[in-house]
């Protein structure tokens, strides 16, 4: 029940920071729609960088107007914020009675191998001992709130100003659900084993119960017994060592079976205690692990930004080798533009020469072709008319006869086959 008193303690704690987160960020998503998450990790902000400009792809972006719009609201409250930070006093500390997470942990001292109410309940705490009470002030959670909501605030202003997405505020509400979450599934374990240790006690006070019926039942008998021990002593005195024998040895059964149902109830309680340290030491064990995980990032995060700054100043000599070359070209590239000018006015005056040569060219080609066409017309009606040497056109020689023409074909078939041989 100590081990459960802890645990309520830490996840009210808990519980009540992620409750008031959520009351902040509610004011602000009231007119946003937000999607679901997507993970974001919290590096540390000891880390050296000279320049880091990386620019991922957004999830969910919104509109410029918009964006502008919730970046000058939440510049108010950063503003309001901070104005509030310097209003509130920051409480004194004593250094004997804090320690280094946070506020003292609260005294539980009960006796050993006890599981009665009234050891349970005799318990003392930090107030009685003089150390600070484990509630924390108004000032404090004011301070806690504040701190908070700033630093809420200013990342996803940043964010909105640098590339108008919103991924920040959709990644801490999954956050809290996901803590929400496991706060209800702590809640519903602790329930749960608190069910079960209430069922053992009820069971064991039942046991107690039936023992002092039993004994009180047996109690009553055994008086009557021997009331009639005492009436019959005389008439039964033979019967009287068997009668005692036997009444002993039933009496030592009947204890014998309470001894062992207590036991058995003892034995369940002891193993749900000892789950109950095993799940304890499970917890802090992956505690321990988290937090070298996270170191062992942490520094390959500083050896990777050590490797892109050094990679930045080898590319930035890159840079300007490669814009002194640039110079160099630009400067031939002017020469060259200058000696192309001279060039192309000389290519422009050989281009005018054989521009005038070839329409030169042309016209008389055109002249000849429109006289071949003017003789041609002449040449026809000439030859229509029947004037000049085209006056005879009229006359038909006489026609051969068919026999000669064969004839004729026929010597020249002889005369292609003798050429062929």
């Amino acid at each position: 029940m100590a081990l459960a008193q802890k645990q309520l303690d830490t996840s009210d704690t808990d519980s009540e920071k992620r409750s008031t987160m959520t009351s902040r960020i509610n004011t602000m998503v009231e007119n946003s729609v937000v999607s679901d998450e997507n993970l974001s990790d919290n590096l540390s902000g000891n880390i050296a960088v000279h320049n880091m400009s990386v620019k991922f792809p957004c999830e969910k972006c919104i509109g410029e107007l918009e964006a502008k719009a919730f970046i000058a609201i939440l510049q108010e409250a950063v503003t309001n914020l901070e104005i509030l930070r310097g209003t509130l006093r920051k409480p004194k500390s004593n250094d004997s009675q804090t320690t280094k997470s946070g506020p003292p942990s609260r005294i539980i001292m009960r006796k050993k191998n006890s599981c009665s109410e009234k050891n349970e309940m005799e318990m003392f705490f930090g107030k009685d001992v003089g150390l600070e009470p484990v509630v924390l002030s108004i000032q404090d959670k004011l301070l806690r709130d504040r701190d908070l909501a700033y630093n809420f605030f200013d990342n996803v202003a940043y964010e909105l100003e640098r590339n108008n997405s919103c991924d920040f505020l959709i990644n801490e509400v999954g956050t809290i659900i996901k803590l929400k979450e496991k706060e209800s599934q702590l809640k519903v374990n602790l329930k749960i084993w608190s069910d079960l240790v209430s069922k053992l006690r009820s069971s064991q006070i039942n046991l107690k119960e039936d023992f002092e019926i039993n004994k009180k039942k047996y109690l009553k008998e055994i008086s009557e017994l021997a009331q009639n021990i005492d009436n019959s002593y005389c008439a039964n005195i033979e019967k009287l060592d068997y009668i005692i024998k036997w009444e002993t040895s039933k009496l030592e059964q009947q204890n014998m079976r309470l001894s062992l149902q207590e036991e058995e109830v003892r034995n369940e309680i002891k193993k749900l205690e000892k789950a109950r340290a095993i799940d304890a030491k499970v917890s802090d064990e992956l505690r321990i692990y988290g937090q070298s995980v996270i170191n062992a990032y942490e520094n390959d995060i500083v050896d990777w930004t050590n490797r892109y700054n050094n990679e930045m100043e080898r590319r930035q000599i890159e840079i300007n080798a490669v814009e002194d070359n640039i110079k160099e070209i630009n400067t031939f590239l002017l020469e060259s533009r200058k000696l192309y000018d001279e060039r192309q006015i000389v290519v422009d005056k050989d281009l005018e020469e054989k521009n005038r040569e070839n329409e030169k060219i042309e016209y008389w080609k055109t002249i000849n072709d429109w006289a071949t066409v003017i003789q041609a017309v002449w040449r026809g009606y000439m030859v229509r008319h029947k004037l000049g040497p085209f006056a005879k056109l009229g006359y038909k020689k006489p026609k051969k006869s068919k026999r000669s023409k064969r004839s004729k074909s026929k010597k020249n078939k002889l005369k292609k086959s003798k050429n062929e041989k």
